[in-house]
């Protein structure tokens, strides 16, 4: 997977009211997936699924790392992000040290 298949351009903007988002990432293992989630809060509440990667197995962490660090900084020009979880249980601290 390179990092032009990965695109949030399908946010759509709405100007008037101001937008949260909150990302999920989980660094997977040789046999499981590495995952990124991306969901906007609405004001009444209401979650939307804007975003979900499932990496290919082996993608390597440096690959996505650039990936969710263009995500972020693409959806933080069109809100606020509230929250970012990362999942690195089983793979140490290098993955979640490269997004510092």
């Amino acid at each position: 997977m390179s990092e032009s298949e990965i695109s949030i351009s399908s946010i759509p903007e709405t100007p008037t009211e101001t937008r949260a988002f909150r990302f999920g990432l989980d660094f997977g293992q040789r046999q499981d997936h590495s995952a990124l989630a991306l969901v906007e809060e609405q004001n009444n509440g209401r979650l939307i699924l804007r975003l979900l990667v499932k990496y290919p197995l082996m993608t390597p962490y440096p690959l996505v790392t650039r990936t969710v660090v263009d995500a972020y900084n693409s959806v933080s020009k069109q809100g606020e992000i509230i929250s970012f979880a990362c999942d690195a249980t089983g793979v140490g601290s290098t993955p979640t040290q490269m997004l510092q």
